[in-house]
């Protein structure tokens, strides 16, 4: 029984000092960056998204707030008749909080940050920048 333990020690130490010599550091350089993916958002850009659902707070069938739908039972459903009949459906609000909302909070954390305020003020004032997307973040939790 000794020898055993005795050989399975030796053996685990033979295996561990043949995998710890095999290994060696590697530089990688820069094979993990995106070039085609942004470092730091373009505040414009990401107002540009906020605007562009800005009027589509209305909720549809599937309680997405996007597009509108049987409100006056124009359309008919066959398999899942719970909107028909009038069911409150169970809301998801996930997208505020992942979509407009974050956007809007990047803006401002980009335009407060004096290291990235002067990259964020190509796009326009920061104190004007801030301030819109401090009235958009009002509308939105106002909606909410």
């Amino acid at each position: 029984m000794k020898l055993t333990i005795k050989y399975k020690v030796l053996l685990s130490f033979v295996a561990l000092s043949l995998f710890g010599a095999g290994c060696k550091k590697v530089d990688f350089g820069d094979i993990n960056t995106d070039p085609n993916r942004t470092t730091a958002p373009i505040t414009s850009a990401l107002l540009t998204n906020v605007l562009a659902g800005f009027g589509n707070n209305t909720w549809d069938q599937g309680g997405v707030r996007t597009v509108t739908g049987l409100y006056c039972q124009y359309f008919t459903e066959t398999q899942y008749t719970e909107y028909s009949r009038y069911s409150d459906p169970k809301r998801n609000w996930d997208g505020f909080y992942a979509g407009a909302l974050y956007d809007l909070q990047n803006i401002i954390n980009y335009n407060s940050d004096p290291a990235t305020a002067e990259k964020a003020a190509e796009n326009g004032s920061n104190a004007n920048q801030i301030a819109l997307a401090r009235i958009m973040k009002a509308y939105d939790f106002w909606w909410l």
